[in-house]
C-alpha cells in the first residue's frame, strides 16, 4: 500500500512541473492543424510621444501588440511618415530609450513600450549685413537712436549707416542655439572705445540685451540665458560711444547757481579730474557732491533721501551713473542733478558765541532762515575754543532729531603737530531724557577736555522713565578722539529714585557702522567718572560708554577712572516699566564691540536685590577685551534669583566674548541677600557660562574663550539668606567653555555661607560644566592661595579645578609672582605685547 501511494504521489508532481513549464513559455508551440496556437501569446501597449506642445498626433497609442513582434512608424493617411513639430527644434527621430533611433520595423515589443520624438536645437547664423539681406544679419555700423516722447516714454530707431569703426574677423558667423546659452564673438571697437554688448529690436520696435556685457579683453560674450527666439534675428554692437547718455547737471546746493552740464555714457563715472571738481566759496569748504531720491515709507508717504555721489580718485573707485540715475537697462537716457555740498566752517571762541548756536537750536519755531542756517551747523566744521561755562546750566547741543554730522575740534595745532586741546569747564549739564554736551551726533569730536557736574532733571514731578547720559555726548555714530573728561554725578531729589539710567562717561550709546570707517569709535580718551548716590529702577554705568554695539571700538582708553559709590537700583514694582537691575563695567556696561589696549580702575559699591553684573572692564560681554588691564574693588549688597543671577569679575561679569592678553587685580566683598540666590564670582570672569554655538575655528577667541591672562588679589562672598547657590574661582565662577589656557591667578577665595545652598568653589574655577575641558595644560594657580568655605581650608570642588587632572596645576606664590621663570616655559607670553621680568607680574606693555 505504501509503495502504491508513492507511485501515485510522483505522477501527480511530474504532472504540476508540467504545468508550470507551460504556462512560462513566452514562445508557445503551435497547436494542431487548426491554424491557432495551444496557447495565447502576450500582448503590450506602445505610445507614441511628440515630446512637443506644438504638435498633436491622433490615435499615438498600439493596443494589443503581440509579444515579439514590429511596428510601423506613424504616417499619415497617404503613407508619408509623419514628422513631429516643435518650435526652435528639428526632429532628429523617434527613440525607445532617449538615446539611440528606433528602427521600425525591427525592434521588437517586448513590454510596455513609449516611443518619444527627438529633436535638435536649431541653430541660426547671422551673417555681416549685405545689400538686399532683409533679415539674419549683424550690422557692426550702426547706432541706437533715441527720442524722449512727451508723454515720458522713448522712441527708437536703428541708425544702420553709422560708422561706428569697429571690425570682426572676416567670415565670422554669428550662431544662436535655440534654448542654449550661446557664445557670440566681440567685435574689435575703435581705439578709445569698449564693446560692451550685443542687441536686437523685437517685435513692439524696442532694443532688448541679447548678450551679458563683456570684461575687458574678452573675445566672446555669452547671451544672457537661454536664447529661445524661434528665427534670424539682426544684430547690433553696443559701444560705449553709442550708449544712450546721462546728461549731468552740476548744480550749487545753497543757491540755483547751475556750476555745468555734461554729458556721459550710461554706465560711466565721472573723474575728480574734471573741471567742476575743485570748487570754492567763502567761509565754506566743498565737502563732495550728492543727489536726491525719492524714498517711500510704509504709509506710501514720499521723502527725498540725500546719496553721496563719489568722483574717480587715486583711492576711490566712483559711482556708477547706472545706479545713481536707477537705470533698469542701457537704452534709456537719463537725467541726474549733482548737488555740491559745502561744509560751513565756524569757530566757536566764547560762552557768548557758543550760547548763540545754543539759543538758536533750542528755538521752539524757527523761520525758514533759520532752519537754513541751523542745517549748516548741524554738519559745519567747528574750531573749538576753551571756555568757562562758570555754573552755566546746559541742555544736549543737538538732538535726536537735528543731530550733529560735522567736526568738533578743540585742537590748536603749529606745522600740523598738536600744540593744545580746548577745556570746557564749569558746565553743569541737565536734562531729562538725555544728558549730554553736544548730544546726538554723527560726527567727528576731538582734542575736547570737558569738566562737568552732570545733573538730571525731574520731568514733571518726577524723574523720566529712562535717561540717557554722557558727558561728551549722548549717542555716537561717529568717533571721539583724543578728549579727557572729569564728570561729577550731581545730587537727586531728596526722596525720589530715576527710573532706567543708561549711563557712559563720554558717551551713552556707543553705535558704530561696519560699513563705515571710524563709526562708533572712541580712542586716546581718558575719564575720571564719579557717579555716587545714584538711585534708580535699572542702571548701565560704564566708565566710557554704557553700551557698544558689534562695530563699536574702544581704543587706548588709559587711566579710566569710575568711581561708583553708594548705587542703589530697586525695582519700582510697576511691571509696565521692566524689571529692576545693575550692570556697571569699570570701561563699558555692555559691549558687544572691542575694548583694546586701555586701562581701568573701578571702585563700586552697589545695593541691588535683583539681576547685577560687575566687571572690571564690562558688566556683560559678547565681543572682544584684549590688551587691558583692570583694578576692580567692589562691595556688594546683591540678591539675584535663578533666572536674575549676580555675576561679578575682575575683567567681566558675564562673558559671551573672549578675553585675550589681559589681566586684573580685584578686591571683591558680596553678601547675597536674596533667598535662592545665585552668585557666579571670578578673578577674571563670574559668569563665563553660554548656551550658544561657538563658531569660530580659533583658540583665542569665540565665545568664553581667555587666554593668556592672570588676576591677582581676592574674593569674598557672605550669604545672609536661604539656598543661595556660589559659584567661585579664581580665574571662573561658572564655566561652560573650553578655549581657556595660559593663565593663571593668585587669588584667595572665601566664602562665608552658613544658611543651605550648594557651593562650587575652586582655586581656578568654581565650577565647569557641560563637559568644558580647557586647550592645553597650561592653568596655575598659588598653592598657598585661601580657599575656605565657612572659616575652613576647602578642597576644590569636584566640576571645578578638578574638571581634568593635568590641566590645573598649583605653584608657590612666589613662582606665580614670576621669581622663577617655571611658568614661563610653559605660559609663553607675546614679548610684542607684555613686558616679564623676574620677580614682577607681567605687565602689558
Amino acid at each position: 500500500m505504501k509503495k502504491t501511494l508513492m507511485i501515485v504521489c510522483s505522477i501527480l508532481l511530474i504532472a504540476i512541473a508540467s504545468i508550470a513549464l507551460v504556462s512560462c513559455n513566452d514562445n508557445p508551440a503551435t497547436g494542431g492543424g487548426d491554424g491557432y496556437n495551444d496557447y495565447e501569446s502576450a500582448t503590450y501597449t506602445v505610445t507614441f510621444n511628440v515630446n512637443s506642445n506644438d504638435f498633436k498626433l491622433d490615435n499615438n497609442v498600439l493596443n494589443d501588440v503581440p509579444a515579439g513582434s514590429s511596428v510601423q512608424r506613424p504616417c499619415n493617411s497617404d503613407g508619408n511618415p509623419i514628422i513631429p513639430v516643435k518650435i526652435g527644434y528639428t526632429f532628429k527621430f523617434w527613440s525607445a530609450d532617449g538615446t539611440n533611433e528606433f528602427n521600425f520595423g525591427v525592434d521588437t515589443i517586448n513590454a510596455p513600450t513609449t516611443i518619444t520624438a527627438i529633436y535638435t536645437n536649431n541653430v541660426y547664423s547671422h551673417q555681416p549685413k549685405a545689400d538686399g539681406v532683409e533679415s539674419g544679419y549683424f550690422n557692426l555700423n550702426a547706432k541706437l537712436n533715441v527720442t524722449d516722447n512727451a508723454d515720458g516714454t522713448f522712441s527708437y530707431a536703428m541708425d544702420e549707416d553709422y560708422d561706428t569703426g569697429a571690425t570682426l574677423s572676416a567670415g565670422t558667423t554669428l550662431n544662436l542655439t535655440y534654448a542654449t546659452v550661446s557664445t557670440l564673438d566681440c567685435p574689435t571697437p575703435k581705439d578709445g572705445d569698449k564693446f560692451l554688448f550685443w542687441f536686437y529690436i523685437d517685435d513692439e520696435g524696442k532694443p532688448v540685451q541679447l548678450t551679458k556685457v563683456a570684461s575687458d579683453g574678452d573675445s566672446t560674450v555669452n547671451t544672457l540665458a537661454k536664447y529661445t527666439l524661434a528665427r534670424k534675428l539682426n544684430i547690433y554692437p553696443m559701444f560705449e560711444s553709442t550708449l544712450p547718455r546721462v546728461t549731468v547737471k552740476f548744480l550749487d546746493s545753497k543757491s540755483a547757481l547751475l556750476y555745468d552740464t555734461m554729458e556721459y555714457p550710461s554706465n560711466g563715472k565721472i573723474s575728480d579730474d574734471t573741471q567742476i571738481a575743485n570748487l570754492s566759496k567763502d567761509g565754506y569748504v566743498f565737502d563732495k557732491w550728492y543727489y536726491t531720491k525719492d524714498v517711500k515709507d510704509d504709509n506710501d508717504n514720499i521723502t527725498q533721501e540725500k546719496v553721496d555721489f563719489t568722483l574717480v580718485g587715486d583711492n576711490t573707485s566712483g559711482t556708477s551713473l547706472y545706479n545713481a540715475c536707477e537705470l533698469k537697462d542701457y537704452f534709456t537716457p537719463a537725467t541726474l542733478k549733482l548737488y555740491a555740498k559745502w561744509t560751513k566752517q565756524m569757530t566757536i571762541a566764547s560762552k557768548q558765541e557758543y550760547m548763540n548756536i545754543y539759543n538758536l537750536l533750542h528755538k521752539q519755531e524757527p523761520t525758514d532762515a533759520e532752519k537754513a542756517e541751523i542745517e549748516e551747523i548741524c554738519d559745519a566744521d567747528i574750531v573749538i575754543s576753551s571756555i568757562d561755562f562758570a555754573g552755566e546750566q546746559l541742555e544736549p547741543l543737538f538732538d535726536e532729531a537735528t543731530p550733529f554730522t560735522g567736526t568738533i575740534d578743540g585742537g590748536v595745532y603749529k606745522d600740523g603737530a598738536l600744540l593744545s586741546k580746548a577745556t570746557i569747564k564749569n558746565v553743569n549739564l541737565v536734562g531729562t531724557k538725555h544728558i549730554s554736551l553736544f548730544g546726538y551726533a554723527s560726527a567727528q569730536i576731538k582734542n575736547v577736555d570737558v569738566i562737568a557736574t552732570i545733573t538730571p532733571s525731574l520731568d514733571g514731578d518726577k524723574y523720566a522713565d529712562k535717561t540717557y547720559i554722557g558727558t561728551i555726548a549722548t549717542e555716537s555714530r561717529g568717533s571721539i578722539e583724543n578728549c579727557t573728561v572729569s564728570a561729577t554725578f550731581g545730587e537727586m531729589q531728596e526722596g525720589k529714585s530715576m527710573g532706567a539710567v543708561v549711563f557712559g562717561g563720554i558717551v551713552a550709546l556707543n553705535k558704530g557702522d561696519a560699513t563705515e570707517k571710524n563709526s562708533g569709535y572712541i580712542s586716546k580718551c581718558t575719564v575720571t567718572l564719579t557717579a555716587s548716590g545714584l538711585k534708580s529702577e535699572s542702571l548701565l554705568l560704564g566708565g566710557v560708554c554704557a553700551q557698544s554695539n558689534s562695530a563699536g571700538i574702544i581704543n587706548e582708553c588709559k587711566g579710566v577712572v569710575l568711581h561708583a559709590t553708594d548705587v542703589v537700583c530697586a525695582d519700582d514694582l510697576d511691571a509696565t516699566n521692566g524689571r529692576s537691575f545693575a550692570k556697571i563695567g569699570g570701561i563699558v556696561a555692555s559691549n558687544g564691540g572691542s575694548v583694546r589696549a586701555s586701562s581701568v580702575s573701578l571702585t563700586t559699591s552697589l545695593t541691588s536685590i535683583d539681576e547685577a553684573y560687575v566687571g572690571g572692564v564690562c558688566a556683560e560681554n559678547t565681543g572682544s577685551v584684549t590688551t587691558t588691564s583692570a583694578t576692580a574693588s567692589a562691595t556688594l549688597n546683591c540678591g539675584g534669583g535663578v533666572s536674575q543671577i549676580v555675576c561679578v569679575g575682575g575683567m567681566i561679569g558675564k562673558n559671551e566674548g573672549y578675553v585675550l592678553n589681559s589681566h586684573c587685580t580685584v578686591d571683591f566683598a558680596l553678601n547675597a541677600q536674596k533667598d535662592n540666590g545665585v552668585i557666579a564670582i571670578g578673578g577674571i570672569v563670574g559668569n563665563n557660562f553660554s548656551a550658544k554655538t561657538d563658531s569660530s575655528s580659533s583658540q583665542t577667541s569665540g565665545i568664553g574663550a581667555i587666554n593668556y591672562a592672570y588676576a591677582v588679589g581676592s574674593i569674598c562672598v557672605n550669604a545672609t539668606s536661604q539656598n543661595v547657590s556660589v559659584y567661585a574661582g579664581g580665574l571662573v565662577g561658572r564655566n561652560s567653555q573650553s578655549k581657556i589656557a595660559n593663565c593663571f591667578t593668585t587669588v584667595d577665595v572665601l566664602i562665608e555661607n552658613t544658611q543651605s545652598g550648594t557651593n562650587r568653589i575652586g582655586y581656578t574655577f568654581g565650577s565647569c560644566e557641560k563637559d568644558a575641558k580647557p586647550s592645553t595644560n597650561y592653568i596655575f594657580y598659588a598653592s598657598d592661595a585661601i580657599l575656605k568655605l565657612n572659616g575652613k581650608q576647602h578642597a576644590s570642588s569636584a566640576d571645578g579645578d578638578n574638571f581634568t587632572i593635568e590641566a590645573v596645576r598649583g605653584v608657590a606664590r612666589e613662582k606665580v609672582a614670576f621669581e622663577t621663570t617655571d611658568i614661563l616655559k610653559d605660559i609663553n607670553f607675546d614679548d610684542m605685547v607684555w613686558s616679564v621680568v623676574s620677580g614682577a607680574l607681567p605687565a602689558l606693555k
